[in-house]
């Protein structure tokens, strides 16, 4: 609306074009006239320019941090992943963390998570042939097992719809089933919720499960990455040039976990013509923190009442889940001699850019680990169709 409204369109009439918004029309003239001083003054009070979302997401940003600088005190592995994640849920929860998911941060946090693995892989893929091709038949069994017991959970606790509750239990693959829930118009913050606390619990046990509880020798995983003095201005040079190319291709090109796989490619692609170093200590840190703060944010859309509804449903078939999980697992350890904690990662019920990360930073072959979570959405969105007409035939929509 303009400063100056009148009761019909005023055009001028030299050009037949109706004025902008903050000018007006002279009555002598009938030609448009630039605003003076008090009209510019009301135009810029109307819509002012305010630096609190900023200011609030910076502070956000920092009070997660400080959970990752506790659990780094208390040497637990992948702390700054681990304790930004626990304690940006809880601001989530509380309603200290925004509400809006800030959509540029998330995707270049993910566009980093690729180039930094890509820059880790040793191109020996045919090496890994047989270890991908048994995970690749295993996935699709992951997947049928997941459905089968969590939709049995979810249909014995809660009242969800046929379609909702084979949402809510498939393992992995969150943005593809946004889209679904999307485009079925189901309750799309429940079940975001049910995938928020399936990867925050996956993302605080499963680096304590591998170093504590499984014993595992991880001696690469304290202080993963390379000094920032030993990459030199070359090597931080080219990590910023394939993110600016990363981000480009991110946003011309839209592929399901695109923002992780695309960098990723050309991160492999830089390695094998140039070579690449390790990527800087403090930019796997940094990473960390961003993500595990990205975790917040989903509590933050469900809300203090619709986490108390769904935080034990959620939590019981998280355990579920990772029983479920175990399967394939030992299948694939026993069969391929796949390393124990690759395959709990490969298999884990969580998003591709958290295990991605918890990969990364536990040197559990992140190669192997995003090529199976990678496969393992291309099935669920193969799948996803059928089994939703399928099961809506059988049971319809009813609870």
């Amino acid at each position: 609306p303009s400063v100056f409204p009148s009761r019909k369109p005023t055009k001028c009439c030299w050009r037949g074009t109706t004025p902008k918004a903050g000018r007006r029309v002279n009555a002598r003239s009938n030609r448009c006239e630039p605003p003076g001083e008090e009209e510019r003054d009301l135009e810029r009070n109307r819509t002012p320019v305010t630096f609190a979302p900023v200011l609030r997401l910076a502070g956000f940003l920092a009070l997660s941090g400080t959970g990752g600088l506790a659990a780094a005190g208390l040497g637990l592995p992948v702390p700054y992943l681990l304790g930004t994640a626990l304690v940006s849920a809880l601001l989530g929860v509380s309603g200290i963390a925004p509400t809006r998911l800030p959509e540029p941060l998330s995707v270049l946090a993910r566009v980093a998570v690729g180039i930094m693995i890509g820059a880790s892989i040793e191109i020996d893929l045919l090496r890994r042939l047989p270890e991908f091709g048994m995970a690749a038949i295993l996935v699709p069994v992951q997947i049928t097992l997941s459905l089968v017991v969590g939709n049995a959970c979810l249909r014995c606790i809660t009242r969800m719809t046929s379609s909702e509750r084979l949402l809510g239990a498939i393992p992995g693959g969150f943005s593809s089933v946004v889209l679904s829930v999307d485009a079925l118009g189901k309750d799309i913050r429940r079940i975001s919720l049910y995938h928020a606390i399936r990867i925050l619990v996956t993302v605080t046990t499963g680096p304590l499960l591998l170093t504590w509880g499984l014993s595992l020798n991880l001696p690469e995983a304290q202080g993963t990455g390379a000094d920032l003095a030993d990459i030199g201005l070359p090597g931080v040079g080219s990590f910023l040039l394939l993110g600016v190319a990363g981000w480009v291709l991110v946003r011309r090109f839209t592929l399901p976990a695109g923002p992780v796989l695309l960098p990723l490619a050309l991160a492999v692609a830089a390695e094998a013509s140039i070579g690449l170093p390790d990527a800087p200590r403090e930019a796997v840190s940094a990473v960390q923190i961003v993500m595990g703060a990205l975790i917040g944010f989903r509590f933050a859309e469900g809300g203090l009442k619709g986490v108390r509804n769904t935080l034990w449903t959620g939590v019981l078939l998280t355990i579920l889940l990772l029983i479920v999980t175990l399967v394939p697992v030992v299948v694939i350890h026993l069969a391929a001699d796949m390393p124990l904690g690759t395959a709990i990662l490969a298999f884990a019920p969580g998003g591709l850019p958290e295990i991605s990360v918890l990969a990364l930073s536990l040197a559990q072959d992140p190669a192997l680990v995003v090529a199976v979570h990678a496969w393992r959405i291309i099935v669920v969105l193969l799948m996803l169709p059928f089994l939703l007409r399928w099961m809506e035939r059988r049971g319809g929509e009813a609870p």
